[in-house]
């Protein structure tokens, strides 16, 4: 089931009309990094929660500048509201010549991957028993930014074996309980 799903695939791939590999180099020239990243972004950001219709918002900034050193950018992100002034002086550090994989260096000794893929900046990491998904990525002027996060204890198990010897890969499905979308304006 595997490789015929890898056969299709790729044969999709490989018949891909010219319109839409056009399309997709334009999402890329859009997204060049760094230079339509730089800047200084800002808007609102909310919290959305899974187990009720409450939603928080607050004030987010973020501030993505070349620093001295090739290949590495400062990247701060500010939330404020009026009991709220959190100041987080991140550096972004390429790891390959591509600009495909960074590190996020909180400079507080934790190291988050990232990966420029098409025109997302994504991060997938766990803080203690909380599995996040981060991503960035441009549309039109504005920069969304998008986190959704949840428990890794007591996922839901399926998969099993069907009748006719038919395999299917064990599934751990896993629940979501905040997701935090900002939709920020460079200024």
């Amino acid at each position: 089931m595997k490789i015929f799903t890898l056969i299709l695939l790729s044969l999709l791939l490989a018949c891909q009309s010219p319109s839409t590999e056009s399309a997709t180099s334009d999402v890329a020239k859009t997204a060049i990094w760094p230079d339509a990243w730089l800047g200084h972004w800002e808007g609102t950001v909310t919290l959305s929660f899974a187990d009720n219709d409450r939603k928080r918002e607050v004030n987010m900034s973020l501030d993505i500048a070349d620093t001295d050193t090739a290949g590495q950018w400062s990247w701060t992100i500010t939330y404020r509201d009026s009991s709220l002034n959190d100041v987080r002086p991140y550096t972004l550090i390429a790891q390959d010549s591509t600009y495909r994989h960074f590190i996020l260096d909180e400079n507080n000794s934790i190291l988050l991957d990232q990966y420029l893929i098409g025109n997302h900046m994504m991060s997938r990491f766990a803080v203690d028993n909380t599995l996040l998904l981060a991503s960035y990525y441009l549309e039109g002027n504005q920069l969304i930014n998008e986190i959704v996060t949840g428990p890794m204890d007591d996922p839901r198990m399926s998969g099993e074996t069907l009748p006719d010897s038919i395999n299917v890969e064990n599934v751990r499905s896993y629940p979501l309980k905040v997701l935090q979308r900002a939709v920020l304006k460079k200024f």
